[in-house]
């Protein structure tokens, strides 16, 4: 059951990067807490801070 669910947890990281509710993909690997979910599978989503920073300055300059 371990292997099935580490394989699952790999297939779901990526829905949770692509935007996916943490609380269900917490519900299908059947974690106590959104937060487990998200502490196991955080190191494995790539550091966006670089995107929001670009994003963000675009916005403001659109603004300007």
């Amino acid at each position: 059951m371990a292997d099935y669910r580490k394989i699952l947890g790999l297939l779901l990281e990526g829905r949770i990067y692509a935007g996916a509710n943490v609380k269900v993909v917490q519900r299908m690997l059947g974690h106590k807490s959104a937060e487990v979910t998200l502490d196991t599978y955080a190191a494995m989503i790539p550091d966006d801070l670089d995107n929001v920073t670009d994003a963000l300055s675009r916005q403001r300059a659109e603004q300007l």
